[in-house]
């Protein structure tokens, strides 16, 4: 396979409502910057390939 071959798809659900198994420990602001660090981080990974970002959030969307 040749790089210009593959591309890299990022499924996110809205960053408001993720990581809700740590509610008991981080608030919702903390979850939201968490998730976004987090996919920041993965973008960042597969920068050497075409990235698309899916999801049905418009503020995802927004983001990516």
């Amino acid at each position: 396979m040749v790089a210009t071959d593959a591309a890299v798809l990022i499924p996110l659900r809205s960053f408001d409502d993720a990581k809700t198994r740590l509610a008991g420990v981080l608030s919702p602001a903390d979850r939201r910057r968490l998730a976004m660090a987090m996919a920041e981080r993965v973008v960042r990974a597969a920068r050497d390939l075409p990235v698309h970002v899916v999801s049905d959030d418009a503020d995802v969307l927004r983001w990516a």
